[in-house]
């Protein structure tokens, strides 16, 4: 089990009772406090695949994780404040290629008599819950967002910015998966950088006004409707920027 106590400290939110509204809370405050990152990897700073370990690391260490991780940990702090849920895995849309089983974990959460999608460790980040409904535009900040299915019952997530052309994000089966699934896939991860954001230093987390994104390479940030990229000169320079806006 872990410590929901520190966990929801460290999202800035007190325990309620499971709502569709505060699961849309815990969505929007965990990307805003506990980074999308894989900084650890190339600090060469290994976790086995066991709940306690990652979230000793990552809520009191007061750090950040890979998508996998962060949906994993989620996982069990909404089962531990009454959510009926499970977690899937999902097939990333990457360069035109579809990537392998177990790329990607996800959510699926049963709340207010729907089922939702649940995302915080996804690079093109997921504003709130998505109801699983088929062909439903949603709104997600400044784009929409919708769910396709073909005849294997396979789901598709797609993102439109006009609602005319939809693109991939994912796709994936909302059927339960067991954690120890996605074992080989955190391994190969660790044990390969290349495997993990292209093999660069990665970290990202949401703000009030917008979300910045730093990598070894770039800072790019999108605050209060003004878009920048600026490319990071060294490793002093990265050190700095990631100092200035990630603690």
């Amino acid at each position: 089990s872990i410590d929901t106590f520190a966990y929801l400290e460290r999202l800035g939110l007190k325990r309620e009772e499971p709502s569709l509204s505060y699961l849309k809370q815990i969505q929007r405050q965990h990307q805003m406090t506990v980074p999308l990152e894989n900084l650890w990897i190339h600090f060469d700073k290994r976790t086995s695949w066991d709940i306690t370990k990652i979230f000793n690391r990552i809520i009191p260490g007061n750090q950040g994780g890979l998508g996998i991780e962060l949906n994993f940990l989620l996982y069990h702090l909404l089962n531990q404040l009454g959510y009926s849920c499970f977690i899937t895995s999902a097939k990333t849309y990457q360069s035109g290629e579809w990537g392998p089983a177990y790329d990607h974990l996800i959510l699926i959460v049963e709340v207010e008599e729907k089922l939702w999608l649940v995302d915080v460790g996804f690079q093109e980040r997921l504003y709130a819950p998505k109801e699983l409904l088929q062909s439903k535009l949603q709104m997600d900040f400044n784009r929409y967002i919708r769910f396709f299915t073909d005849p294997d019952e396979t789901w598709f997530l797609k993102k439109s910015t006009d609602t005319t052309n939809f693109s991939n994000l994912y796709k994936f089966v909302p059927e339960e998966c067991q954690s120890i699934e996605f074992l080989q896939t955190y391994n190969e991860i660790q044990g390969t950088k290349d495997l993990s954001f292209d093999g660069t230093k990665y970290i990202s987390k949401l703000f009030p006004e917008g979300r910045v994104t730093l990598t070894d390479q770039f800072i790019d940030s999108s605050l209060e409707g003004t878009d920048e990229k600026i490319r990071i000169l060294n490793e002093d320079d990265f050190l700095s920027k990631l100092d200035e806006y990630f603690d």
